[in-house]
């Protein structure tokens, strides 16, 4: 950006430069040529008013642009300057930290490879661990069916062992019976042997008649004694029997308690191989989750490595551009460095015209010269430029020794203008401009760079104002910068063409007071075009009148219009475009356009329009 901008000012300047040159030597800018064709000319009661400053006032102020210019191109190119080596620094730091970034890149590439591989592998383990899961989950189920079955058949094992604690306590509850029985028998057969004992002495008292009696008490004695025996021998075996009983059912409850303890246990048992079933199915879902989130995380490290090279390659392929870039700044460095140097040799250049431009205007005018007084304050800006941009030494004497303005001002303190409100404005203006030139002098600091550029700003506007004032007191002193007046020898005899001649003799006089003042180019602008556009106008009114008469010139006349009017546009067009400037030239050939043209041409319809 920077590389096309410089060269164009320069272009720009170094044209200013050498027109301004060209000026001083023939001053004139630009002549305007109209060819006359056998015009007659006339002696007319005509009031023109020439002023031998006009010329030196129009350089003054072409030179007054040139500085300004130039001043500002070299501000520009300090801003551009400081800017560029700004880049140049932030493209080198960039480069370098790219560099840096290429390689983090690069390594955090290697750890995305990395980060793939361990993923994938983590994504098969994480698939063994969800397999061997489902498979835990399986049997687990297994056992908890089996365990539930052996819970079962225990707690009918229980059952069964509880009928035969119950039928053991019913037998037992019988042989108990059984042994009252054989109790209740055995005092039968204890009495019965006392019977029989009893029998054979009744037997043995009877003698021979009780022989038979004694045999059946002896029989009934040995089956009381054999009773009493057997009843003996079946209660001791009913009493072994009886404890065996017991002790099976001491066994029999023990063993109740054992089941009963065992199944719990297995229940308990159970229970936890159903929790691990329960626990192993949410082990399940959640692994199946994660693995297919490893799976998704495994793609998109896959993707991030694929990305990862792609990056790679275009960070390659940007810290490739950016070197390219860091050269190209390097090159474009090394120019705006040229040009700087050539913007403050054409400052220094101008500053060198300024000076010349001024020694012939303090050697050739008067004491109240408004060139001299604008070169001179333009060239304190020139100097201070110069100074900035360290081409040039300066010291507060030397910037005040030769101060033509504030003589002018201490001279003319109690005569002209003394009481005006504007040349007391210029006193205070030009103290305010001679601190703002010392404290720039004096703030040679970088540090106070920004402190010199606002006080160097400041001293334009206040000096191009200053200007402007000096002219306006100049020019009230001098009361006339009219080159036109009218009489009524310019007359045509119509109300409406004297009027509207009346209104361009006031135009043209405005454009020169415009042009003397050195008012700004955008109001030259404005009233060079009211001027050329009332001239049309006046031409379209004019025809109107002068077409409806016996007026025999009618064709001439109108040619001689489009001729004036297509002259007007082209110089309309041409200071817009910048290619000429409006000065004393310029005014001459509107002042004898129009003195010619109301004095030769339209005077020849006169006795045709009354």
């Amino acid at each position: 950006m920077f590389q096309y901008f410089i060269p164009i000012v320069l272009l720009i300047l170094s044209n200013i430069f050498f027109i301004t040159l060209w000026l001083i030597n023939r001053k004139e800018i630009k002549k305007i040529q109209l060819s006359q064709k056998s015009e007659k000319s006339y002696a007319i009661d005509l009031k023109v008013n020439t002023n031998n400053n006009n010329n030196e006032l129009e350089i003054a102020h072409v030179i007054q642009e040139l500085i300004l210019s130039s001043s500002s191109s070299s501000e520009h190119s300090h801003f551009v300057s400081t800017i560029s080596n700004d880049f140049h620094d932030k493209i080198i730091e960039a480069s370098d930290f790219f560099d840096t970034v290429n390689k983090e890149i690069q390594a955090l590439q290697y750890g995305i490879e990395q980060n793939t591989v361990d993923m994938t592998q983590t994504s098969a383990a994480i698939e063994e661990i969800t397999a061997s899961i489902g498979s835990i989950s399986t049997e687990s189920q297994k056992r908890y069916k089996d365990l539930s079955s052996i819970v079962f058949l225990m707690n009918q094992g229980k059952n069964e062992m509880e009928i035969t604690k119950k039928i053991i306590n019913q037998t037992t509850a019988g042989i108990g019976a059984l042994l009252d029985f054989i109790k209740m028998i055995d005092e039968i057969a204890s009495r019965t042997s006392i019977l029989s004992m009893n029998a054979a002495i009744q037997a043995a008292h009877a003698g021979e008649a009780g022989k038979g009696f004694a045999v059946v008490a002896h029989e009934v004695r040995r089956l009381a004694e054999t009773t009493s025996q057997n009843a003996s021998g079946i209660s001791q075996k009913l009493k072994s029997l009886i404890e065996s009983i017991t002790l099976a059912e001491q066994s029999s409850e023990k063993t109740v308690q054992i089941l009963s303890t065992t199944g719990e246990k297995l229940k308990a048992t159970a229970d936890s191989f159903l929790i691990i079933d329960e626990g192993t199915k949410e082990l399940f879902i959640g692994s199946q989750d994660i693995m297919k989130s490893t799976i998704s995380l495994n793609e998109t490290g896959r993707k991030i490595l694929n990305n990862s090279e792609s990056i790679v390659k275009s960070s390659d392929s940007v810290l490739a551009k950016l070197d390219l870039i860091k050269n190209r700044s390097i090159e474009l460095k090394k120019q705006e460095e040229k040009n700087h140097t050539m913007i403050s040799d054409l400052n220094f250049n101008v500053l060198s015209l300024a000076q010349l431009q001024s020694s012939r205007l303090s050697t050739n005018s008067n004491d109240d010269n408004a060139a001299l007084f604008s070169l001179q304050l333009f060239t304190w800006i020139t100097k201070l430029r110069a100074l900035i941009d360290k081409k040039i030494r300066l010291d507060r004497k030397s910037v005040h020794e030769n101060d033509m303005i504030k003589v002018w001002l201490d001279k003319n303190s109690k005569n002209i203008a003394a009481d005006s409100k504007q040349f007391k404005q210029i006193l205070n203006s030009h103290t305010e401009i001679q601190s703002i030139i010392t404290n720039i002098i004096e703030s040679t600091n970088s540090s106070e760079e920004k402190i010199r550029k606002e006080l160097f700003d400041k001293l334009i506007d206040l000096s191009k104002v200053e200007v402007n004032m000096i002219k306006n007191v100049l020019i009230d002193s001098k009361k006339n910068t009219d080159v036109l007046s009218w009489s009524d020898s310019l007359s045509v005899g119509n109300k409406t063409i004297d009027d509207q001649h009346k209104r361009l003799v006031q135009l043209v006089n405005s454009l020169n007071k415009a042009v003397v003042t050195g008012t700004a180019r955008n109001i030259l602008g404005e009233i060079l075009l009211e001027l050329v556009q009332y001239t049309v106008k006046h031409f379209t009114d004019e025809e109107k009148i002068f077409m409806s008469t016996q007026y025999p010139h009618k064709t001439k006349h109108l040619e001689e219009h489009k001729k004036l009017t297509q002259t007007a546009s082209d110089l309309v067009k041409s200071f817009s475009e910048g290619n000429v400037l409006i000065g004393s030239d310029t005014i001459d050939f509107l002042k004898n356009w129009l003195v010619n043209h109301i004095m030769g041409t339209d005077k020849g319809y006169s006795d045709f329009i009354h």
